[in-house]
């Protein structure tokens, strides 16, 4: 069983509620310079305990994210937002680090810089859960709880070591996503682009749209396009239609994939534009049509809720009892103009 977040609920499910009502009587924090640590780091977010603090642990807490790139990127951006959001409301001190690039091994060593330097707690981002796994058992044995700021895999290890997922079923995505555009129109072929090779949310992502276009008799291609250059991405997705002149549906797994497409389906208006997230740079293609939808998993909230899970945990050793996702749900032409202002302002 999953708790399910999404911005249409105006209802917390109760097991949420208590965690956030406990979370609201923190009080609020200011800035101070953070100690080194990981490949990159944001200024550590420290409050005072509050009326938490009188009721919980004397010592302040030390929350540590870690996450594969830093706030230049936009998804990195949210998830740091909501984090130091979450630390200034319930006073602890937020640690927050990112890899030098989106490598495993990059990213494992800055997960293992930020377990040594002993936080109460730590959430990350999953790119390889089999790698990562290891590291939340090494984080476990080291009396660190950890909480995964990403959604579930399909099926757990017996031995899953952590306390929760906060996040978007990244396969259920990819299954909508195809039936979103089943739904529209059936095409003849489809491509999934992949702009992080091994990310392995990504490749859930297309996993979930492959199989559930190629259970309506659509062949699907996934092709890599580069991650840092828009223009070379680009001209890898103009290369691909032209050569697949069968191609009537693109899914960008991410904004870096999804943002180089939006030229080439505007000169190809019978292709339909699937993405993922959120990005100024595709409020337009959403308003006018040239993207027919992106698939929010609310990042803000992956950012947010594992702070306020781990600082309730830790303190009253409150939990609850099943994960949360906070997607997948649709953005489009009817709603986007109503997003607009959070998405400038973080949240969405």
């Amino acid at each position: 069983m999953v708790i399910v977040l999404n911005r249409h609920l105006r209802v917390v499910p109760a097991a949420l509620a208590v965690v956030l009502a406990v979370s609201a009587c923190a009080s609020s924090a200011t800035p101070v310079p953070a100690s080194a640590g990981g490949t990159g780091s944001a200024p550590t977010t420290a409050g005072g305990q509050g009326a938490l603090a009188s009721s919980g642990a004397a010592k302040q807490l030390t929350i540590a994210w870690v996450n594969v790139s830093g706030p230049d990127y936009p998804f990195s951006a949210r998830v740091m937002k909501g984090a130091q959001d979450a630390a200034n409301q319930v006073g602890v001190k937020l640690h927050y680090t990112w890899s030098s690039s989106a490598d495993i091994n990059s990213y494992s060593q800055a997960i293992q810089a930020a377990i040594a330097s002993k936080p109460d707690g730590i959430a990350w981002i999953l790119i390889d859960p089999v790698v990562e796994k290891q590291l939340a058992i090494q984080a476990e044995a080291a009396g660190i709880a950890v909480v995964a700021g990403d959604g579930p895999p399909d099926v757990k290890d017996a031995d899953d070591p952590y306390l929760a997922y906060t996040g978007s079923s990244e396969t259920l995505a990819g299954q909508r996503a195809a039936q979103r555009m089943l739904t529209a129109k059936k095409p003849k072929a489809a491509v999934c682009l992949i702009a992080e090779q091994g990310n392995q949310s990504l490749e859930r992502r297309c996993a979930g749209f492959t199989t559930t276009m190629q259970a309506a008799g659509v062949s699907v291609d996934k092709l890599p396009v580069s991650f840092t250059d828009l223009s070379a991405a680009q001209a890898t997705i103009q290369a691909y239609v032209t050569s697949h002149p069968d191609c009537g549906a693109i899914l960008g797994t991410t904004p870096q994939s999804a943002i180089p497409a939006i030229p080439v389906v505007k000169a190809s208006p019978n292709i339909m534009l699937g993405g993922f997230d959120l990005d100024d740079r595709m409020n337009s293609a959403l308003q006018d049509g040239t993207m027919m939808f992106t698939v929010e998993q609310q990042i803000y909230l992956r950012g947010y809720l594992p702070v306020m899970l781990l600082a309730n945990y830790l303190r009253y050793r409150l939990m609850p009892a099943s994960d949360v996702l906070t997607g997948p749900s649709f953005v489009d032409k009817s709603n986007i103009n109503q997003l607009i202002p959070l998405i400038t302002q973080g949240y969405h």
